[in-house]
């Protein structure tokens, strides 16, 4: 999403906005976003809930083993495994140059101290949420 948003000069929340369903876009703007995209201008023009193009899907895929490559580099622990991860993203970069700006899958969270609450305490549930449901 980011680097859409970067290639059509607008911010994550304006390309979010234009990706809704009810957004109307002018036909120019359509063209910007399928040569962003590097799709066929149909895939773009296709149902929501169509499958996937070969090519999309292709990229996607590709997206997932270079997110794979990147969290392989991070966790290496030695030097061979390193080498073997650079190896790696360089040649999925070779393939596919724009995965150069991909990163590892994200991390688990830091833990929360022992002072620190989770989600589930900022939303309390009533008491009597249980006999309601019933």
């Amino acid at each position: 999403m980011r680097c859409v948003a970067q290639r059509l000069n607008k911010t994550v929340s304006e390309v979010r906005e234009i990706e809704l369903e009810h957004s109307d876009m002018l036909l120019s703007e359509l063209y910007r976003w399928q040569s962003v995209l590097e799709v066929p201008i149909e895939e773009l023009l296709n149902d929501p809930h169509d499958t996937l193009s070969p090519r999309v899907l292709t990229r996607a895929r590709m997206l997932r083993v270079m997110k794979t490559a990147q969290a392989m580099l991070v966790q290496a622990r030695s030097e061979s495994e390193r080498r073997m991860a650079r190896l790696l993203i360089g040649q999925l970069i070779e393939i596919m140059p724009e995965l150069e700006q991909v990163a590892a899958w994200p991390a688990v969270g830091h833990r929360r101290t022992a002072d620190e609450v989770g989600r589930i305490a900022e939303r309390t549930i009533p008491d009597d949420f249980m006999y309601e449901a019933s």
